[in-house]
């Protein structure tokens, strides 16, 4: 991925930081195994620690944008309000697990591509940005905010903890074919961030 510098520095500021955890735990006998969910619960109580301090991270470096959470998202989507929500991953990513009715949007898109494609579609909507676990949706919402309040955007959020948090609160995905319980895990490490580790993946579930 073609990162901006300030986002790429930030992305390995986080990384270390989960690296550092996990080698801290290690150390004290707690391990962060594949299968902690089931085989090392002391792990899972870890977990959730490691997800806040990665969104408290997230929300430093961003304090400009607006950090919606989870539940927040789900209220607003059980009722009539006009939610325009915009997955910032890539497309292997994407496929094989995504908020319903979501529209994926590359992370290194132009603003004035992202403008010209989804400016007229904000008009009294919230806008909420969401990726694995904020950091590339609170970089692209940071960009085009203003723009998008111009165009008369409601709100304009980023998914707290995104689509990894999502997951972890058990909340519905879907794929090119309905319902899924899998998430893309970005990779090894960001992966640890997903509660039930066997649903985080780097492909799609295999057809039927």
């Amino acid at each position: 991925m073609l990162w901006r510098v300030v986002d790429r520095v930030s992305l390995v500021s986080v990384t270390i930081g989960l690296i550092v955890f996990t080698a801290s735990a290690s150390a004290t006998g707690v391990g962060f195994g594949r299968t902690a969910d089931v085989t090392a619960p002391k792990a899972v109580a870890l977990q959730p620690e490691r997800m806040l301090a990665t969104e408290t991270m997230v929300r430093r470096r961003f304090p400009d944008v607006l950090h919606l959470s989870s539940e927040g998202l789900a209220q607003r989507l059980s009722g009539k309000s006009g939610v325009l929500l915009l997955d910032v991953r890539e497309a292997d990513e994407f496929a094989v697990g995504h908020l319903p009715n979501s529209i994926r949007v590359d992370p290194n898109i132009p603003t004035d591509a992202f403008l010209q494609r989804y400016s007229s579609s904000v008009r009294g909507k919230m806008v909420v940005f969401y990726c694995s676990v904020g950091m590339r949706s609170s970089a692209l919402a940071q960009r085009v905010q203003r723009e998008l309040f111009a165009a008369g955007a409601d709100r304009v959020y980023n998914l707290n903890g995104g689509i990894f948090h999502w997951h972890n609160e058990e909340r519905g995905l879907v794929d090119g074919r309905g319902a899924t319980s899998l998430v893309h895990k970005y990779d090894d490490t960001w992966g640890q961030l997903v509660r039930r580790s066997a649903l985080a993946v780097s492909r799609p579930a295999p057809k039927n």
